[in-house]
């Protein structure tokens, strides 16, 4: 994993890279599976086709890099706790499906805002509930969702270490 905060697809935190700057991270494994989960820092940072743009550049470098491996994407989360849970989130889900489908496959995409998904083969699966929900925090839990649990501080989108977890299952 090359899991490091306030990064993204275009995003990155001054001391690291984007996703694409660490795809080496990934390759050099040549793992069978290779998974991207983010988009949240990329949130309202810059067009919507910019960010599609960037997203096929690295999907089409990771095919290219490993051919038969499945590409799983997840899309962001767009938390209750987030001020800014809006139609940014969707704007930047779509630019993970609008590249996708330039991808050759395999690959699925799992949208976390609304639980479904999409493969590459046209099959999807129904939406269910999005994957983190409620208003609170670890910090202060409020008993309406997931997110006192799964997330540290209200105002803070990103997972714990717990929330993480659950993302991976």
């Amino acid at each position: 994993a090359s899991a490091v905060g306030g990064t993204g697809w275009l995003e990155d935190n001054t001391t690291y890279t984007t996703f694409r700057g660490r795809i080496a991270d990934l390759t050099g494994y040549a793992p069978d599976v290779a998974g991207f989960f983010g988009g949240i820092n990329d949130q309202g940072q810059q067009s919507k086709a910019t960010l599609q743009a960037e997203i096929l550049t690295t999907l089409a470098a990771t095919r290219t890099a490993l051919p038969s491996a499945l590409i799983w994407v997840a899309g962001p989360w767009s938390p209750a706790t987030s001020t800014n849970a809006s139609a940014n989130y969707t704007d930047v889900r779509d630019a993970h499906l609008g590249a996708l489908a330039s991808v050759s496959g395999p690959w699925v995409f799992v949208d976390p805002i609304t639980g479904g998904w999409t493969r590459d083969d046209g099959a999807t699966g129904a939406a269910t509930v999005p994957w983190i929900n409620g208003t609170g925090s670890v910090a202060v839990p409020t008993a309406d969702g997931n997110a006192d649990r799964y997330i540290d501080t209200v105002g803070n989108p990103h997972p714990n270490a717990a929330g993480n977890l659950y993302a991976a299952y």
